[in-house]
């Protein structure tokens, strides 16, 4: 009984964001399918370029073909791996004092905003992979479509790790008040360490490694990578590893700031 009523409230959260997004459908539809795809047309015009200039249009080893696929899907993963409007909400609820309404309701406040972040994310997920399957239908290029239930898969524990992240970023607002600016430095960095700005395999050989084995580069890179044959699957492995250890860590991270933060909150806003 207790199961299924934790399933009916986590359902009806995710719902409440689901909801939310649907009536703005125009805001909606710009932001998972008009701005992802400016981004994606932006992305192949680039490598386009870069790879004109190199010679027989091949660097790091792979062709212009891979290139333009990398940049295709990784316009969509990167707009499904993000994680910065809840975590812009989280934050306003601490700042204002608001956190103290929802800590009243039968759902913390983890899991209020858990499960919103995850219905929005799986509404993203719907709606935005339909642009570039439908592109690779027309265009087969590299991708492998036989890796895409994995690729996914990874993609979703990848989002469990952000929400964790996202927590402790969050948490770190009973100490510190106004922690806009970590959000802001954590998805500038995300933007180079997932692999959303180059494919990692592109750095050096002596910091190739460390990059792709943190588990940042689960959000774009390895699923990316193995969709378009970039990499094997021992590598999409190694993902799930490093995405599983960071969930650990930033699990305990997000509990102990959370717990830690609750004492010294005075909530003056509310």
């Amino acid at each position: 009984m207790t199961f299924v009523a934790f399933l009916k409230r986590s359902l009806a959260t995710a719902k409440i964001a689901v909801q939310r997004e649907l009536e703005y459908r125009s805001n909606f539809v710009i932001d998972t399918l008009l701005q992802p795809s400016i981004v994606m047309v932006v992305e192949v015009l680039v490598w386009a370029s870069v790879l004109s200039y190199s010679p027989k249009n091949v660097l790091g080893g792979f062709s212009q073909a891979h290139y333009i696929s990398y940049a295709l899907w990784g316009a969509f993963f990167s707009r499904i791996a993000a994680n910065w409007m809840y975590e812009i909400f989280m934050s306003r609820d601490i700042e204002t004092g608001s956190v103290n309404s929802i800590l009243l309701r039968p759902i913390s406040f983890f899991e209020y905003y858990l499960f919103q972040f995850m219905g929005y994310k799986f509404l993203c997920m719907a709606s935005s992979f339909v642009v570039p399957i439908s592109l690779f239908f027309l265009y087969p290029g590299t991708t492998q479509f036989s890796r895409l239930p994995l690729a996914i898969a990874l993609c979703i524990l990848h989002l469990c790790f952000t929400y964790f992240l996202s927590f402790s970023i969050v948490s770190l607002g009973f100490f510190l008040h106004k922690n806009r600016s970590l959000t802001t430095l954590k998805n500038i960095s995300l933007w180079i360490f997932t692999g959303e700005l180059f494919p990692l395999d592109l750095l050096p050989q002596s910091i190739k490694a460390i990059f792709i084995g943190l588990p940042f580069a689960s959000g774009v890179y390895i699923p990316v990578a193995y969709l378009t044959g970039r990499v094997d699957i021992s590598t999409v492995y190694q993902g799930f590893f490093s995405v599983s250890m960071g969930i650990l860590v930033f699990s305990f991270s997000g509990w102990w700031l959370w717990r830690k933060g609750r004492e010294i909150y005075t909530g003056i806003a509310a």
